[in-house]
């Protein structure tokens, strides 16, 4: 084995330092550790933790403290979300004992609530809430209503205001958009 490795060039010559070559295999691999990503965890604004299909619909509430959220079209985004047929709701917001998702998507009329119960000082450091609401083309979006609560500004974002939804409107049919 080890004359097919010399050769090879797959191991060293005989006058090589073993011990050399080993540290230079052991800071290859632990290079490779590092920059594959391995030590490091998913988080920020834009690492959506919590995703919720909803097919049958009837009503969506949010109470929503200090969130940016954006109705998108879902053939914006990759296989198999672009193929998907009913609403798909995502979240992302930092991982802390104090802050909360409460859902309840059993029923036609799902309810999500993100509570902030982090100490008044500290409420808004580092906090960010992003929200996405992914829909296919020309389906009719369920009553939706939304309700800001806690001290800061909830925004909402939707159609051709953004590059990205230049073609995308939302369609309510008889169903209410409520602020």
């Amino acid at each position: 084995i080890t004359y097919t490795g010399r050769k090879l060039n797959l191991l060293p010559p005989e006058t090589a330092s073993w011990r050399e070559f080993f540290y230079l295999i052991f800071f290859a691999l632990l290079m490779a550790l590092i920059f594959s990503g391995a030590f490091t965890s998913p988080g920020g604004p834009f690492y959506f933790q919590q995703e919720v299909y909803l097919d049958e619909l009837t009503s969506i509430r949010m109470d929503l403290d200090n969130c940016n959220l954006r109705f998108l079209p879902t053939r914006l985004f990759p296989f198999p979300t672009n193929a998907i047929n009913a609403i798909k709701i995502r979240f992302a917001y930092p991982v802390d004992p104090e802050i909360t998702l409460e859902t309840d998507t059993c029923s036609p009329a799902t309810t999500f609530k993100l509570d902030n119960q982090r100490d008044p000082a500290r409420k808004y450091t580092d906090f960010y809430c992003n929200v996405q609401i992914l829909i296919p083309d020309r389906l009719v979006v369920p009553t939706v209503t939304i309700n800001a609560i806690g001290n800061n500004v909830t925004t909402v974002r939707s159609g051709p205001m953004d590059e990205d939804t230049r073609d995308f409107g939302l369609e309510f049919g008889s169903n209410e958009f409520v602020m």
